[in-house]
C-alpha cells in the first residue's frame, strides 16, 4: 500500500520520526521532547514539568496526558507502560499493523500543548498519493466533555459521513486559519505514499506541531457510518502499477 515496509518503519516510531520531520519542514513543528528512556525506573519525575505527555514509541493510544503532576499516579502510569513496553502492537490487531513490528521500544515525555479550556484541536489529514483529501477534525481531546469528530473536505466542508460513531452534523465548525498552511505541511510529509494520514495540532498561537505519520487508521477494522463511505475512501486510493495497467482485452 506504501511501498516497502522497510520505508515506514522510522515513520510510525513516535521517536525516531522526530528527525525526519526535522529534516522535511523544520524543528519548529515538533513538540518539544523532555526525554526518552529504555525503563520506567530511569525517568526522573522531579524534572519534569506540572504538566506532561507521556508515551511509548511503538503503538497507537499508549499515551498518559498529565495534566496535573501533584495528582499524577505514578504506580499505575508505571503498570500501564511496563505492560506496553512488553507488547508487540503489530499483533494486537490480528497482524493489520505491520508497520509496527520492528520498532525498539521506548518511552518518550513531550511537552503538554493544549488549547482553550484544557482542549487540543486536532488535524488528521487523509492523503493519497502525496495530496490531502479528507480532514477528520477532533474536537474535546482531554476535556470533561465527550469528544466529537468531523471529516470534511479541504475547503472546510463537512462530509456525510463519520468513524466509530454516529454522523453528527454541525455547520458552525470553525475553519482554522491557518488550513491552508497544515494542508500544505500534509502535502510535504506524505510525498511518495500511497495512502498515509498526517496528524498535526493547531495552537492558539497560530502554530501547527506534527502528531504523528499513521498507515493503518484505527488498525483498518473500525466501522464507518454510513458503511457507504467505505466506497468512498476505497475509491481515493489508486494503487502505482494496478490503476495504470489496461484492462483485460485491450492490451
Amino acid at each position: 500500500m506504501y511501498g516497502g515496509f522497510e520505508d515506514v518503519y522510522p515513520l510510525v516510531d513516535k521517536y525516531a520520526v522526530r528527525e525526519w520531520v526535522k529534516e522535511k519542514i523544520g524543528e519548529e513543528y515538533l513538540i518539544p521532547l523532555l526525554g526518552v528512556w529504555d525503563r520506567f525506573d530511569d525517568i526522573d519525575f522531579d524534572k519534569l514539568p506540572d504538566k506532561f505527555m507521556l508515551k511509548v514509541n511503538h503503538g497507537a493510544g499508549w499515551n498518559i496526558a498529565v495534566q496535573d503532576k501533584s495528582k499524577f499516579d505514578k504506580a499505575d502510569a508505571k503498570r500501564k507502560i511496563e505492560s506496553w513496553l512488553k507488547l508487540n502492537y503489530c499483533y494486537l490487531m490480528g497482524g493489520l499493523d505491520v508497520q509496527y513490528i520492528h520498532i525498539k521500544p521506548r518511552i518518550i515525555a513531550e511537552k503538554f500543548i493544549e488549547n482553550d479550556g484544557g482542549d487540543l484541536y486536532d488535524y488528521k489529514i487523509f492523503c493519497f498519493n502525496g495530496e490531502p483529501k479528507i480532514i477528520l477534525h477532533i474536537e474535546e481531546r482531554y476535556t470533561d466533555k465527550e469528544e466529537r469528530m468531523f471529516f470534511l473536505d479541504t475547503d472546510w466542508n463537512q462530509l456525510p459521513f463519520n468513524i466509530n460513531v454516529p454522523l453528527e452534523l454541525d455547520a458552525d465548525l470553525p475553519r482554522p486559519a491557518n488550513l491552508e498552511k497544515m494542508l500544505d505541511i500534509a502535502r510535504t510529509l506524505s510525498q511518495g505514499y500511497t495512502a498515509v494520514r498526517v496528524d498535526l495540532y493547531s495552537l492558539n498561537d497560530g502554530s501547527i506541531k506534527f502528531g504523528e505519520m499513521t498507515f493503518t487508521t484505527e488498525s483498518g477494522i473500525s466501522r464507518w457510518h454510513p458503511e457507504s463511505a467505505n466506497d468512498f475512501m476505497g475509491s481515493l486510493i489508486h494503487l502505482p502499477g494496478v490503476d495504470d495497467a489496461p484492462a483485460e482485452g485491450n492490451a
